[in-house]
């Protein structure tokens, strides 16, 4: 059993050693390529079952051979002269030599670690495995989840995720990881939270997975950049030293804090000494990663802020067919969730299968998505947008097609004037920050586009948007508009419907919006971005906005948001 307990450590090793050239994964990014490397984790378990029991197999021919020579050592050792004149002894010893000998050499030697190797490296070489941004991204989503949620790094470590079933807790390591990234990102208090946690986990742990010293060792770090707590420092790195006298930069930081808290005053001390440990002083608020631009969207994104009753009151919900005899058997489910500007969401627009082929089919084709560059005016890989995406076009697929047709019959637009239908799969914590879906300068809308947007000139700015949730969300993942105190939940089948612009051609500024972070679950969706070159019949063009007369008041009130 201790032999296979070592083979099982030397395979692990081997395959998480492995360089990770093969692919760029950005698995954290998109969490299909997460239920993938799921899938592919079974293919890794029987290469490394398959090495230990071929392992096992040589370990089991090496003991008997061994004890085969062991017994005849002991035999010969006790009667050494009357051994020697037996021909039946002596003959066994000659065959054992000349004839099993080699055989035996053979068969241990063969290499079935590199075999287990490459059959690993063959999975790699066509799935996307993690790296080391998955690991720096995972740390970033935590701390997008917790200050969008508000929740106590304790609370994840322990698996206590509010709003989701419970799940598998961390180990110290895992959240050492963490907290570790979490102090390279300068998120002192949240990184001590998580580290005081990687500590608490490891003294219940009878097997070990963290390093002490090194917990302990950023703790003290954390601790003294978060709060300037020099004594709370020294104690932890006094721990430290108890446990590994020659740790790295030891006495440096014994001799800065000791420096440190000579100069404090009694009253300083006092306030250090009984301070409270990083679990208790954990802050949701902290500076390290608030600011005041995005309260109204973590707001909205739990769900805190609401619309009044008097703006509820002027909502409404019907069907619609627009005149449109393709609708006349089944109208649209309309629910009016916004008044102005109007914002609607369209129920069963969707059928499951259809959401389940955009899906399949789509997922070949994802790619990190990117933001348009404002001075570049070209696409850029951004962490404001943590997803993977594709634009599918008609010939992709039928299902397609048939998606397609139906947002026109839905919208009452020209679908001919529009992009090709793009899909959106989240990782872990992932999301879309504030954004606009017009290319027009809200500043200033007269001036073109900066960059080569595609087909403007043909085809004009995205006059209107219609986003598709093609899965439900256990837990955020909420689409929200900041300036009109909106939040949209997922809904598997419906679709969120708006206007960019308003009907003089000028772009709405209210119309910021953006993804909450995903919590729990898998977020798939889909966009449909309609141009506004031909779509005079369906929206005739006005000579004044339809809604605020003058952007600038708007502009003036929130910001530009983005």
């Amino acid at each position: 059993m201790r032999c296979l307990r070592i083979l099982c450590g030397i395979a692990v090793t081997i395959f998480c050693m492995l360089d990770l050239h093969h692919v760029m994964a950005e698995v954290f990014v998109s969490m299909a390529d997460v239920e993938t490397l799921i899938t592919t984790e079974k293919f890794v378990l029987d290469a490394l079952q398959t090495l230990l029991r071929q392992e096992q197999q040589k370990l089991t021919k090496a003991l008997r051979f061994t004890n085969r020579i062991r017994i005849r050592v002991g035999d010969i050792s006790a009667n050494a002269t009357d051994e020697l004149r037996d021909s039946v002894t002596t003959f066994q010893i000659l065959k054992q030599y000349s004839s099993d000998f080699s055989p035996f050499i053979d068969s241990v030697s063969v290499d079935t670690f590199t075999e287990c190797k490459w059959s690993i490296e063959r999975l790699r070489s066509s799935h996307a495995f993690p790296d080391q941004e998955d690991i720096g991204g995972n740390a970033d989503a935590f701390a997008r989840l917790q200050l969008a949620y508000r929740i106590h790094p304790q609370d994840i470590a322990r698996g206590r995720i509010p709003g989701t079933r419970p799940t598998m807790p961390f180990n110290s390591r895992e959240a050492f990881i963490i907290g570790h990234n979490q102090v390279l990102n300068k998120y002192f208090n949240s990184a001590a939270a998580w580290l005081q946690a990687a500590l608490e986990i490891y003294h219940e742990e009878v097997e070990k997975t963290g390093d002490l010293p090194e917990i302990l060792d950023w703790l003290q770090y954390a601790i003294y950049q978060d709060t300037g707590n020099a004594v709370r420092a020294l104690e932890i790195t006094r721990q430290v030293q108890k446990i590994d006298p020659t740790y790295l930069n030891l006495q440096i930081n014994i001799d800065h804090y000791e420096n440190v808290i000579r100069d404090l005053t009694d009253g300083e001390l006092a306030v250090f000494r009984s301070a409270p440990n990083a679990t208790e002083a954990f802050d949701t608020d902290s500076s390290d990663y608030v600011n005041e631009r995005h309260a109204a969207y973590e707001a909205l994104c739990r769900g805190e802020e609401r619309l009044t009753p008097a703006q509820t009151r002027e909502l409404k919900c019907y069907y619609e067919t627009h005149g449109n005899p393709y609708l006349l058997i089944q109208p649209v489910k309309v629910e009016m969730v916004n008044k102005d500007p109007e914002i609607f969401v369209l129920h069963n627009v969707l059928f499951d299968s259809q959401a389940a082929r955009i899906r399949d089919v789509g997922y070949e084709h994802l790619k990190r998505g990117r933001i348009m560059d404002k001075k570049e005016g070209t696409g850029v890989v951004s962490k404001v947008r943590i997803a993977k995406i594709a634009f599918l076009p008609e010939s992709v697929d039928p299902v397609v097609a048939e998606v397609n047709r139906y947002i026109g019959h839905a919208t009452n637009l020209d679908i001919s004037i529009a992009e090709n239908l793009q899909i959106n799969n989240y990782g872990i914590g992932g999301h879309y920050s504030a954004h606009y879906d017009f290319f027009a300068n809200v500043w200033d809308p007269s001036a073109p586009p900066k960059g080569p947007i595609l087909n403007f000139t043909i085809w004009g700015d995205r006059i209107a948007t219609f986003l598709a949730y093609m899965t439900n969300v256990e837990a955020g993942g909420a689409t929200v508009f900041p300036r009109l105190n909106l939040t949209l939940f997922p809904e598997k089948g419906s679709a969120a419907f708006w206007y960019n612009k308003f009907k003089d051609g000028q772009p709405d500024p209210r119309t910021l919006h953006a993804g909450c972070p995903v919590l729990s679950g898998i977020k798939w969706v889909s966009n449909k971005w309609i141009r506004e070159k031909g779509q005079d019949r369906q929206r005739p063009c006005g000579l004044a906005p339809d809604g605020f007369a003058d952007i600038a008041d708007v502009l003036d009130e929130f910001g530009d948001g983005v």
